[in-house]
């Protein structure tokens, strides 16, 4: 199955901005890439693991943008 819709979809539901949930998404297969070692099976199916990276990594980068926009408006 591809993961790619269901992950981008989470990250969109965050972001609510395609380019800003494809930046998420690449965010998170990069976690996913640097932890794959801790994927544990018998916790939670591969897809779950995924969706909850590509949520934590969409609430990250939204806290980014929102203290860089911050800093702008402070100039």
């Amino acid at each position: 199955a591809n993961a790619d819709a269901p992950t981008f979809g989470v990250a969109l539901g965050i972001c609510r901005d395609r380019d800003a949930a494809g930046d998420a998404l690449q965010a998170a297969y990069v976690r996913v890439w640097r932890h794959a070692d801790g994927f544990d099976p018998a916790k939670a199916r591969p897809i779950t693991w995924l969706a909850a990276i590509a949520r934590n990594a969409a609430v990250d980068h939204g806290k980014k943008v929102a203290i860089f926009s911050l800093e702008m408006t402070k100039r």
